[in-house]
């Protein structure tokens, strides 16, 4: 995941020429002085932060899209949801779900095309699918017996019930050796 909080320096980005025709000529200057010339205005540090953002999204893509549209992740994943109009996104267990067809896209997509990601491993994107499985479980458990608020995020009574949950999922994980996956996004109260 990107750090925004620690200093970052925009010649550590690389880009590879392939990905860059003006290569030769952006050799004989840092890209970062040319934004900076370019955009004199506002902190230094914009320009690093998005430069670093840049070079995530890149590899991102390379792992996500290896080659087909840089958007087919999400244009395969909206088209197997397409199959259940009637699925309410704020329901927690279709969250969990949808985190777990994004694993499950990329891992199909890298077999289909005979390569391992850049940022993940297969194996590493199996593991995220076997977890996010795991929390859909859990939650379906949870709301079956009541012992979680329904759908928190459209307006249940109690949001901190279900974050405290996911904690507690994530603390679980932790103790059997599962590290949360760093792409997604952390629970945070």
């Amino acid at each position: 995941m990107y750090d925004d909080q620690q200093e970052t320096d925009q010649e550590d980005v690389v880009i590879p020429e392939e990905a860059n025709p003006m290569a030769e000529e952006m050799a004989s200057a840092s890209i970062g002085e040319m934004l900076r010339e370019m955009f004199p205005y506002g902190d230094e540090q914009y320009i690093a932060i998005t430069m670093k953002e840049m070079e995530g999204y890149n590899t991102k893509n390379f792992d996500y899209a290896a080659g087909g549209d840089p958007n087919g992740n999400f244009l395969r994943v909206a088209s197997i949801l397409s199959f259940y109009p009637g699925i309410r996104m704020d329901d927690p267990r279709a969250v969990a779900i949808l985190y777990l067809l994004k694993q499950l896209d990329n891992v199909l997509w890298s077999l289909s095309r005979g390569f391992e990601g850049k940022l993940e491993d297969i194996d590493s994107r199996l593991l995220d699918i076997h977890v996010y499985a795991k929390i859909a479980r859990v939650l379906n458990n949870r709301l079956k017996a009541g012992d979680c608020v329904e759908y928190p995020v459209s307006g249940g009574k109690d949001k901190s019930t279900m974050l405290e949950e996911i904690r507690r999922i994530v603390r679980e994980e932790a103790e059997f050796g599962f590290e949360p996956d760093e792409n997604e996004p952390e629970a945070r109260g």
